[in-house]
């Protein structure tokens, strides 16, 4: 009976070792990746590209285009003695030189240009119509996507197909429209994005916290089984007190 005794107590013994070994590797292991969850943080690296010339082809250039539009120009566009005289960003003396590119086939759409189109009365529309509701940095952004848009379109041809002036106009304006409609959308998904990546981090961030009670869970558990095991050693030592005694007489 004693040597069953024994045995049980040896088996619990390794039992317990194993088993409080486990527990405190995986402790280890849980605290480790729930500081890394704790520790997360969204990342603000978000790449909103610039807007493509594909992307508005055809909507501003069907495939049957007409040389004659009926539309009527924005007058807003046209320069205005009446405008307040603050100073020009260079900026939009850059998207003019860009765009009046588009009217340089004929001296006379030049002159009509240079006379009609100027940097102070293109800011205004600009500025009025799209940068109102923007903060500091995504006005920047938005004039610079579209600085970078009329840049890379210098030498197409389809505007200059446009006969009329005022068509020619007009389709610069719907132009500048789809732009800006082409940014809102890109600045949409980049907030989506950048909010989806905050819901994450902080999903993370609430399961490295609640993983740290399952750390506390295990390190009672390994405690315990220290605990035991030094009760078993206590057991053993005293089995063999009698034996020992036995021996020496």
């Amino acid at each position: 009976m004693e040597k069953i005794e024994n045995l049980i107590i040896a088996v619990s013994r390794y039992f317990l070792i194993i088993f409080g070994a486990v527990s405190l590797i995986g402790a280890l292991v849980l605290l480790v990746y729930s500081l890394v969850l704790i520790s997360d943080k969204p990342s603000k690296n978000y790449n909103q590209g610039e807007t493509s010339f594909l992307d508005i082809e055809q909507l501003i250039f069907p495939s049957q285009l007409n040389t004659t539009r009926q539309e009527t120009i924005d007058e807003g566009l046209i320069d205005s003695e009446d405008q307040n005289l603050q100073p020009v960003d260079t900026i939009y003396f850059q998207i003019r030189k860009s765009i009046s590119l588009h009217f340089n086939d004929s001296d006379e759409n030049s002159k009509k240009f240079n006379t009609r189109i100027t940097p102070r009365s293109l800011s205004s529309y600009i500025e009025t119509n799209y940068l109102t509701y923007l903060d500091f940095n995504n006005k920047n952004a938005a004039i610079n996507n579209l600085a970078n848009f009329f840049r890379t379109i210098e030498n197409r041809l389809e505007y200059k197909r446009v006969g009329d002036f005022d068509s020619r106009i007009e389709l610069i304006t719907e132009t500048i429209d789809l732009v800006f409609e082409d940014f809102y959308a890109r600045l949409d998904a980049k907030e989506d994005e950048i909010n989806k990546r905050s819901i994450e981090s902080a999903s993370k961030n609430a399961e490295g916290y609640a993983n740290l009670t399952r750390v506390l869970y295990l390190i009672a558990i390994y405690a315990a089984a220290v605990l035991y095991l030094m009760i078993f050693k206590v057991e053993i030592d005293l089995r063999r007190i009698p034996k020992a005694i036995e021996k020496n007489e």
